[in-house]
């Protein structure tokens, strides 16, 4: 389950950043903000609604993982995506920095020519730097579990 907490940071920060949505494609940041395990999605941020793309092969997927107010299937990511931003009617867009120029550009082409994207790096990073109890305690049975299986490891080798 998705913490709420990891929605209000990223409506928190659309504010702070002056945008009216924030675009993910980077698997950590889909994982993370909506809970999505697979290789091809698309999540839009606003300040009220969270919406998940994704194409066919991974519609199941979404359905069972995804925490999102709406799951749109696309043709085409930067079509689908084109038009779930202008149902949404923004203008100020944020997008991961790290996204692939040729990606990035085909969503500009796509778009809007009105909307002005924006680039982020830090300000998205910070987003999964802020952990929960229940974050920390599961890292903290991660790194146990494998300091066991370590030794294990260890005391055969020896």
């Amino acid at each position: 389950m998705i913490d709420a907490s990891r929605r209000m940071r990223a409506v928190e920060l659309l504010g702070r950043l002056e945008l009216d949505a924030l675009v993910f494609c980077q698997a950590e940041n889909l994982r993370y903000l909506c809970g999505f395990t697979g290789s091809d999605g698309v999540l839009v941020v606003t300040a009220d609604t969270f919406v998940f793309l994704t194409d066919a092969r991974y519609t199941t997927q979404a359905s069972e993982e995804v925490v999102a107010d709406r799951i749109e299937t696309y043709a085409a990511k930067a079509e689908g995506l084109s038009e779930a931003l202008a149902q949404l009617t923004v203008q100020r867009i944020g997008f991961e920095a790290s996204l692939a120029y040729g990606v990035y550009n085909d969503f500009r082409s796509k778009g809007d020519r009105d909307w002005s994207w924006q680039p982020l790096k830090e300000d998205l990073q910070e987003l999964r730097l802020l952990k929960t109890a229940d974050e920390v305690a599961a890292m903290a049975q991660a790194a146990e579990t494998n300091r066991a299986a370590f030794q294990a490891v260890a005391d055969r080798i020896r």
